[in-house]
């Protein structure tokens, strides 16, 4: 499914705290461990906020007044919100996206 592996890396040397990022050859990469692979949804916001698109064209982009991307994991948890510029939102308006 998903074949990327980290390098590993050790902290240490004299001071306690020099970062060793080790070669492949010196020390086996470990597996990138991941739980969730979360959904992203952006939101298009028309009218002040009152009127809302799901994952918007180029053509209501260019039109929108605002936008609110938010990310979702498979049990519907909310990992990230995303809500930079453009028209604001109320409560009750972020509750419908």
């Amino acid at each position: 499914f998903m074949v990327f592996r980290k390098p590993e890396v050790s902290v240490g040397g004299s001071s306690g705290t020099e970062v060793v990022v080790h070669s492949p050859e010196v020390k086996e990469p470990l597996p990138l461990t991941i739980h969730h692979l979360p959904v992203s949804v952006t939101f298009a916001l028309f009218e002040g906020g009152e009127l809302i698109a799901v994952d918007p064209a180029l053509r209501e982009e260019a039109a929108m007044s605002g936008c609110c991307t938010i990310m979702v994991n498979p049990n519907k948890e909310v990992c990230a919100v995303h809500k930079a510029g453009g028209v604001g939102l109320s409560p009750s308006q972020f509750m419908r996206c």
